[in-house]
């Protein structure tokens, strides 16, 4: 047997060594860089070693064939760990504990100021108090909440290609 599994992690190593006796490499050296053939009685032993050569490669991928598949389970496992990662760090986001009445005030900071009036208000559904009510449910109903949010809305009936605001009322 040429691998083993080592008993504490299950990995293979190598229970024997490839080694060639510095004969057979001179030999080997010497028919691979010229165009001579072997000799008859060198053949039986150039055989073998071309055997044992094949052997210990075929071990050698199905070791690395063996490691390539631990590899992409440990791959997966590491993405679906960095996936609860991930959610872990949603899940602990400061924002989340940030009380209403704060979120309200930050909200509200939102609004254009008195002397924007119409120019920004509510132009674009893209932007305050609407974006705002599409973050999550808790931000919807905080955003709903604010009256002064919803006081000044812009519809520009006029232009055909400014987004609808309705459809999205109806999704609130």
């Amino acid at each position: 047997m040429l691998f083993s599994r080592c008993s504490e992690c299950g990995s293979l190593k190598s229970s024997e060594s490839f080694d060639q006796t510095p004969t057979s490499l001179q030999l080997h050296q010497k028919l691979a860089e010229t165009n001579e053939p072997p000799e008859d009685a060198e053949l039986a032993g150039l055989r073998a070693r071309a055997s044992t050569t094949s052997t210990f490669l075929s071990a050698l991928e199905e070791g690395i064939a063996e490691l390539e598949d631990r590899l992409k389970q440990l791959h997966s496992e590491r993405a679906a760990l960095k996936a609860l990662q991930e959610e872990y760090s949603t899940i602990l986001s400061p924002i989340r504990r940030v009380p209403p009445e704060i979120l309200a005030e930050i909200f509200s900071w939102t609004l254009p100021r008195p002397d924007e009036g119409f120019a920004l208000a509510g132009k674009k559904t893209r932007h305050s108090p609407w974006i705002l009510g599409h973050i999550c449910s808790r931000w919807r109903a905080i955003a709903l909440s604010i009256h002064s949010l919803w006081s000044l809305i812009h519809v520009d009936a006029d232009n055909p290609t400014s987004m609808d605001p309705l459809p999205m009322l109806q999704t609130q």
